[in-house]
């Protein structure tokens, strides 16, 4: 699933720092319920996110969700939106804050109120993002239940890992190119009408395992000769005849150096066993390194990295 982020219509009131967030849930500890963390699509970068400290006041339109004050006139649904949570309350309200309010074009039933949204559950399960506009797919993971703003598209996948295998893929570069709207500045759109177009090749599950694997090392470790080693899996999984043709079975070969023996790991542990894979089964000479070597030399591989 695709979804846009969130346009609130007015972020001087909605999208706050760590000082506004402790001064309000200071004044009204149950404010913390509703105060969630917020990425911007800036934020995002290829295999992770940068998170800068910045919490949305997610107050959902009543046409999506039922208040306290959900279907009662404007002057006593602002008695029973302050009753119920005061400081946040006299944050919306303190000028410049409610006029602008008032007047946006975005805005749910009442002044404080988020615009209609009906995948608000979306934010919050493990996610890949990916920034709406950029010069490449530059997806990062998000497992802490970040709102994004307009600026970045969320994608909600059965695999995160696998996903980001797939996205920041020297395949899906290509594609993005080929077919996404482009942007002055060599940018490209990625927004979910576009995105919602990558094509996702079928895998089995040890296939996935392996990605997801690999990916996970690639965001805790940002490690080069990892990520060439996943794109090389990447092109196994699109172009498997063109690579079978030559003699080249990155995933058997992958198995058979002990990949799976990662997955028992976690942590330093995980990240430095991945590192230490790569060292020794890219070393000149290994089944591995070879192979990625011949990949290389494969014209479909060639056309893509624009070598051909």
């Amino acid at each position: 699933r695709f979804y846009y982020g969130i346009k609130t219509g007015y972020n001087d009131a909605f999208v706050i720092d760590r000082s506004t967030r402790a001064s309000i849930i200071a004044r009204d500890p149950k404010s913390e319920k509703i105060i969630k963390p917020y990425l911007r699509g800036r934020d995002v970068k290829r295999w992770r996110v940068e998170p800068q400290d910045l919490w949305l006041i997610q107050i959902e339109s009543s046409g999506n969700k039922k208040h306290p004050w959900t279907g009662l006139d404007d002057n006593a649904a602002e008695r029973k939106f302050a009753e119920t949570w005061p400081a946040i309350h006299a944050h919306m309200t303190a000028e410049p804050h409610r006029t602008a309010l008032i007047n946006r074009y975005d805005k749910g039933q009442y002044f404080w109120e988020l615009r209609s949204c009906a995948y608000w559950d979306a934010f919050e399960n493990p996610k890949v993002v990916i920034p709406a506009i950029a010069g490449k797919p530059e997806a990062g993971p998000d497992g802490e239940g970040h709102v994004t703003n307009n600026k970045a598209t969320i994608f909600v996948v059965p695999s995160t890992g696998f996903a980001l295998a797939i996205i920041n893929s020297a395949v899906s570069t290509w594609f993005a190119q080929q077919t996404f709207a482009s942007k002055q500045g060599g940018f490209f759109d990625f927004e979910p009408r576009y995105s919602g177009t990558f094509v996702v090749p079928k895998a089995s599950k040890a296939q996935v395992l392996a990605c997801e694997l690999i990916a996970d090392a690639v965001c805790g470790s940002m490690n080069p000769a990892l990520e060439q080693l996943l794109n090389g899996l990447v092109y196994e999984l699109y172009f498997p005849d063109d690579l079978h043709a030559r003699g080249l079975h990155l995933f058997d070969a992958a198995r058979d150096a002990g990949l799976g023996g990662l997955a028992g790991l976690a942590g330093a542990a995980f990240i430095s066993a991945a590192v230490d894979f790569t060292r020794i089964h890219l070393a000149p000479g290994q089944p591995l390194r070879a192979m990625l070597s011949d990949l290389q030399t494969i014209d479909v591989v060639r056309i893509i990295e624009g070598k051909a």
